[in-house]
């Protein structure tokens, strides 16, 4: 369908819809309006707002579909009762929206990346940090997602090369994916027979909420998360809050030098879209190492369509990348399968994700 020119005017201000969101969750709008319906006065002086451009502020998140008004009263529509309110920590996206703040302000140096192939500079999570600090975030949720290498002192413990390594184990950043985590693991349970194995491997488990659930829903299962070792005490205190610990085990090291445990299954959430292919390719001969004949190897990431035409969030993905790793990217299934067939594997097939951005591939190791 071809762009009409409302849309390409809407395209240009795309930033003013992302500091909208940004700043209504900053200012804890939809926390506010979770108990009930608020007057706009009532609203206005709960958070502090000046009478010039709160109503035009609060309408505009009407507009947005994340607010509902009647009259003079407001309430949060149901995506953001459901998300945005930080009372409901198991599906709050506030940290998740926190990273992305820091992301809004290296999109103005995409020019830069687009002619160096380099990624920006100075991209820390000191901001998400902050911002963390201002929702309440700490460190009972996780879903490592990148790892990095080990520069100096400050970033022990990493792995891969030349990645940040802080990042991964900033509670900020574990609370923010453990969402996606826990939203993952449903799908999962139900997209193999498991009756079939015993133990699984999740690569880069970060603090073991997608174990937890796992085990949860498939209880006779037995799990090991393989993560940087800064993340064990955030692992212990989650899965002994889930009473897990006689079921998930943490192992910890760096998954491209350190051997997977043998395993029926191996898991890697949002894991390969950070390497290169070399790397990518690195990390699926050592999933095919561990696992035993007849395993199967689950991985999840936000897929671009074949042709590259369609998949705008995993294309703006990709760009996210570039803009802060040294060689991540999305990628389609069709390279995915090369891949996997390179390395041994057989029979891949891929299935949507319920309620988000990516999708599962799935394929086995001969027995």
């Amino acid at each position: 369908m071809e762009m009409n020119l409302n849309e390409l005017l809407g395209l240009a201000k795309g930033f003013a819809s992302s500091q909208l969101l940004l700043t209504a969750v900053r200012l804890e709008v939809f926390t506010e309006l979770g108990p009930g319906p608020l007057s706009g006065a009532e609203l206005r002086r709960r958070l502090e707002l000046h009478p010039r451009g709160a109503g035009a502020f609060l309408d505009a998140l009407v507009s947005h579909g994340l607010l509902r008004r009647t009259g003079e009263m407001y309430a949060n529509a149901p995506v953001a009762a459901r998300h945005l309110d930080a009372r409901h920590t198991e599906t709050y996206l506030g940290g998740y929206l926190g990273l992305n703040g820091g992301l809004y302000w290296l999109w103005p140096q995409l020019e830069t990346s687009l002619r160096t192939g380099r990624p920006c500079t100075g991209f820390t999570p000191g901001g998400a940090e902050e911002w963390g600090a201002e929702q309440g975030g700490g460190s009972e949720q996780g879903g490592s997602e990148q790892q990095g290498g080990q520069p100096d002192a400050a970033q022990q413990d990493g792995q891969g090369d030349g990645q940040e390594a802080p990042m991964e184990w900033s509670p900020v950043y574990v609370d923010a994916m453990a969402v996606f985590a826990r939203a993952a693991a449903p799908v999962l349970a139900r997209s193999l027979d498991w009756s079939r194995y015993e133990t699984f491997v999740d690569v880069g488990g970060s603090n073991g909420t997608l174990a937890c659930e796992l085990v949860r829903l498939q209880p006779h299962l037995r799990g090991t998360c393989v993560d940087l070792p800064a993340l064990k005490e955030q692992f212990d205190a989650l899965v002994g809050r889930a009473g897990a610990a006689d079921k998930v085990a943490f192992q910890g090291g760096d998954f491209f030098e350190d051997p997977l445990p043998e395993t029926d299954a191996v898991i890697m959430g949002r894991i390969l879209h950070n390497w290169s292919e070399e790397e990518r390719l690195r990390l699926l001969r050592r999933a095919y190492d561990a696992l035993r004949p007849g395993g199967t190897l689950l991985i999840f990431d936000q897929l671009t369509d074949e042709c590259r035409q369609h998949s705008r969030e995993s294309s703006l993905a990709s760009l996210d990348q570039l803009l802060f790793s040294e060689s991540g990217s999305e990628y389609t299934f069709g390279e995915l399968s090369g891949w996997l067939g390179a390395c041994g594997f057989r029979a891949p097939s891929v299935q949507l994700m319920d309620g988000g951005p990516e999708m599962l591939a799935l394929a086995g190791k001969p027995e």
